[in-house]
């Protein structure tokens, strides 16, 4: 049961972070924009700093999402992998943590919207790191 529920987190971020980076990359900026103004809250200003940075970024996101995939696929093979994910959920949420207010005062994102994201990265950071498989015994 823990391996299967430890599949459900992998499996949802890693479709998540590969479809998020993917859009950066296919999707026209304006679009992708919306998007991640869905997603974030907030409106980006779109322009040629914010496509570089969307499309630099894309490919950091689809490595991480196909690492969880890996990870999905075979928990215990690759068991190694969730140091990486783990120590980037967990950069993640410190980050959304300390930058909290700027966030949601510099970006006009309500207060919800920001608890809500701090929410998300918390529940995958733990249920990856509780749920996380032993290694087999040799």
């Amino acid at each position: 049961m823990k391996i299967k529920l430890f599949k459900v987190f992998v499996g949802i971020a890693g479709v998540y972070h590969v479809l998020l980076g993917l859009s950066a990359l296919l999707l026209p900026m304006e679009s992708f924009a919306n998007v991640s103004g869905l997603i974030l809250g907030l409106r980006p200003e779109v322009d040629p700093s914010f496509q570089m940075a969307a499309k630099f970024a894309a490919s950091y996101v689809i490595a991480f999402g196909i690492v969880l995939l890996i990870l999905f696929k075979d928990p215990i093979k690759y068991r190694i992998l969730v140091i990486p994910v783990l120590a980037l959920f967990g950069v993640r949420l410190i980050n959304k943590l300390v930058f909290f207010g700027t966030i949601s005062e510099t970006f006009d994102v309500p207060f919800a919207r920001s608890l809500f994201a701090v929410a998300c990265i918390a529940v995958f950071f733990f249920g990856i790191l509780l749920t996380l498989p032993k290694k087999e015994r040799t």
